[in-house]
């Protein structure tokens, strides 16, 4: 008989079915990721890279469907030195900063569901993290560079997606490469050359749009192609 009184404590724990929008971390979906397919496009990550003369690392996605175009997305070097140990699973003696992070999560219960990348004004790119948990799910504003640092460090990886308007802007086209010659095609934007590297000979091959002339290029020297155009 003294024993059932203290059995009420219990029937507390129902009081979270309440709210039927609550996401639990890890299982299902939230709401707002059912949308993403529809008002976002999904990329991957490529690579992260330093152009010289800049000392600042750029970090290259890819757009998952066609056409696949490139987003190149400027960063600070303790950034992309946290996503190349990422992407390459280098463990580090201590947690850095973005590890740290995603052991905070997992500690609270926390699920880093994916990084959109919203907006782009000239070369500063904004991006959100969504975060589902047993409280629902949470928008926070981020840099894009710590968000992929922190998407690439999930178990399974954390999916990364776009606004099309980002890659209508800032995207940069791919063309496929030639199946029967093995030949890869690229296009310079800014100045319209399209540029062939033969796989077999590592010839880089450049047409002028304006002249249609072909330029062969090497390492020795830059000629003109004999017999195909030119002025």
């Amino acid at each position: 008989m003294t024993t059932t009184p203290e059995e009420p404590g219990t029937p507390e724990e129902p009081g979270t079915p309440e709210e039927p929008d609550d996401v639990v971390a890890g299982a299902g979906s939230p709401r707002e990721l059912r949308d993403v397919p529809r008002t976002f496009e999904q990329v991957r990550f490529v690579d992260v890279f330093v152009e010289l003369p800049s000392t600042n690392p750029v970090v290259v996605l890819e757009e998952v469907s066609p056409p696949c175009r490139l987003l190149q997305i400027p960063i600070g070097l303790p950034e992309g030195v946290a996503i190349a140990y990422a992407a390459q699973g280098v463990a580090t003696p201590k947690p850095l900063t973005h590890e740290l992070v995603v052991s905070i999560l997992a500690v609270h219960g926390l699920t880093l569901e994916y990084l959109r990348i919203t907006e782009v004004h000239q070369s500063a790119f904004s991006a959100e993290l969504v975060v589902s948990g047993p409280s629902g799910s949470r928008t926070v504003a981020c840099r894009p560079s710590d968000g992929i640092a922190l998407a690439l460090r999930q178990p399974l990886g954390a999916p990364i997606v776009v606004s099309p308007a980002v890659l209508d802007e800032v995207g940069i086209e791919q063309l496929p490469p030639d199946d029967e010659s093995g030949t890869v095609v690229a296009t310079d934007d800014e100045s319209g050359t399209v540029v062939a590297i033969d796989d077999e000979s590592g010839t880089v091959v450049a047409i002028d749009d304006e002249s249609g002339t072909v330029v062969a290029i090497d390492d020795e020297a830059q000629d003109e192609v004999p017999g195909l155009g030119g002025s």
